[in-house]
């Protein structure tokens, strides 16, 4: 079954940037663990892409006097593993997330995390 959940995702992928965005966080979860190394690589590859264009997101708007979507510390470059682990923590500890879509996950899941003090 594992195989079969991985080719579904990979297709699901690389149909269309849109439907990338549209699986939910259980899905991609579920598809992360199954997924072997190099694939695994992949993903943690795009969820870190992802996390790196809303972090120069939140810098614009800082530059822009706008609050941020989240506000992790200055120095502080996140890995893919650290951000699928982050949404992980998110979906155990509110499992109703677990059926947005995952990339809206992370950045709830991030504010979370790093919340902005203002």
């Amino acid at each position: 079954m594992k195989p079969t959940l991985l080719l579904i995702f990979g297709l699901y992928l690389l149909s269309a940037p849109a439907l990338a965005e549209e699986a939910n966080a259980t899905i991609f979860l579920t598809v992360y663990d199954a997924a072997r190394p190099e694939d695994k690589e992949h993903l943690r590859n795009f969820v870190e892409a992802l996390q790196g264009g809303v972090a120069w997101a939140n810098a614009a708007m800082k530059n822009q006097k706008q609050k941020p979507l989240y506000c992790g510390p200055e120095k502080l470059a996140l890995t893919g593993e650290q951000v699928v682990d982050i949404m992980r923590k998110e979906v155990e500890a509110r499992p109703s997330v677990g059926q947005f879509p995952w990339p809206a996950v992370m950045i709830r899941a991030l504010q979370n995390v790093f919340p902005c003090r203002d």
